[in-house]
């Protein structure tokens, strides 16, 4: 891992020709919360954003990974479902170019380390398997919502995809009870989050306190996803209580 240092932008540049599963930073002198705004790059482009590894150890917790002391992990996989090949459909592919002609060249893990670190030392070790083709990418977007005291909260500018995994909340500051999702007028989710919850919670998901997760994938099968590609409006609602 290059630039490990307080107030510096660290990266590790991933070796081309194998297939990553995870890839797990060893650390010292430096706090989860103190690694912050990552970015995993393929070719340039941003696939995925955290804005802490905080908020990527509470994910994993959410999907039933368990977490070490002084290790995080970046999972490329799908976690906690049933299908081997849905569940490693994510994993990230070099060293073979694949069928749209995308070869990757450059595969990145860059973070900000905050500059009150006491003294950061940052390795890396990673699960691999052999070359394989750049498939699917799990992409993990962030977004800013508006939040009064009370209310319902209306988010209807979220990206129409057509394989939309989960929605997840921020909830640190915040009380979300209810949630409802309308696809071209009609309710497909209508209930309260406790319910959800329930739903998420009998074995494969381990919801996490400051964290609502809006999972289509909750019963473990890979193609639950959310369709909103061909619709021409996509909205979730929330309730937000004091």
């Amino acid at each position: 891992v290059e630039s490990v240092a307080a107030g510096s932008r660290a990266s590790l540049k991933l070796p081309i020709g194998r297939t990553y599963y995870q890839v797990a930073l060893k650390y010292a002198g430096v706090t989860l919360a103190q690694m912050k705004n990552f970015e995993i790059l393929v070719n340039g482009i941003v696939f995925q954003k955290y804005r802490s590894a905080t908020e990527i150890e509470k994910f994993a917790l959410y999907q039933g990974m368990p977490v070490l002391a002084a290790l995080l992990i970046l999972d490329f996989e799908r976690m906690g479902l049933l299908s081997e090949a849905n569940r490693l459909i994510t994993a990230l592919g070099t060293g073979v170019t694949n069928p749209n002609g995308v070869t990757p060249t450059i595969v990145e893990i860059a973070f900000d380390i905050d500059a009150g670190a006491a003294a950061p030392v940052i390795s890396a070790e990673a699960v691999t398997g052999p070359p394989s083709p750049l498939g699917l990418l799990r992409k993990i977007r962030n977004f800013s919502v508006p939040v009064g005291v009370t209310g319902e909260i209306e988010i209807s500018d979220l990206p129409r995809s057509n394989l939309i995994e989960m929605v997840a909340f921020d909830t640190s500051t915040v009380t979300l009870t209810d949630v409802s999702v309308e696809l071209d007028g009609v309710k497909i989710i209508d209930g309260p989050w406790t319910l959800h919850e329930h739903l998420a919670d009998r074995g494969l998901r381990a919801p996490q306190a400051g964290l609502k997760v809006l999972d289509f994938c909750y019963a473990g099968f890979g193609s639950d996803v959310l369709n909103a590609g061909g619709s021409q409006d996509f909205r979730i609602k929330v309730e937000a209580t004091a």
